[in-house]
């Protein structure tokens, strides 16, 4: 089984940015909280400027 996922683009601390794996989430208990989830699947993307 194949699963395809969006990578969102993040700026780290020292600068520089990734494009990292991310789904969509919703926590629910007494209330309700969507975020963004990093999926650990080891790798991340570097960007480079230009």
């Amino acid at each position: 089984m194949t699963i395809y996922f969006r990578y969102k683009s993040v700026k780290r601390s020292d600068g520089t940015k990734v494009k990292t794996p991310s789904i969509p989430i919703s926590l629910s208990g007494k209330e309700k909280f969507d975020t963004i989830a990093l999926l650990d699947s080891g790798a991340d993307i570097y960007l480079q400027s230009h």
